[in-house]
């Protein structure tokens, strides 16, 4: 993140409100409340963010999410560098890190 990376927050908009959210973090839900996900949908909103030549790293609310989406990248969309933040928001707040209000 330091280094300009996109932190992709795919959690769901009541997630964000309940925690808040990594300052500067980019907000892209990727799966809905019934566990459902549009790939191609999803993908072509991330292009905006971060091109498939690019590192992005993936956060959800405990890492199992983000595992889930990091490796559809890695091997579906074809992603050079993708990373996923093993506990997710879970550990960040732990570590007593800032949330800030989502937009």
């Amino acid at each position: 993140m330091g280094k300009g990376v996109p932190l992709i927050d795919i959690r769901t908009k009541s997630e964000w409100h309940q925690t808040g959210v990594i300052n500067k973090s980019k907000l892209l839900t990727f799966f809905d409340n019934g566990g459902n996900y549009n790939l191609k949908e999803w993908t072509s909103k991330l292009r905006k963010i971060a091109d498939k030549q690019d590192p992005v790293i993936i956060i959800c609310r405990s890492g199992r999410r983000s595992r889930i989406v990091a490796n559809l990248l890695d091997q579906k969309v074809f992603y050079s560098t993708v990373y996923h933040a093993t506990d997710g928001i879970i550990s960040w707040i732990d570590a007593k890190k800032i949330t800030v209000k989502p937009d």
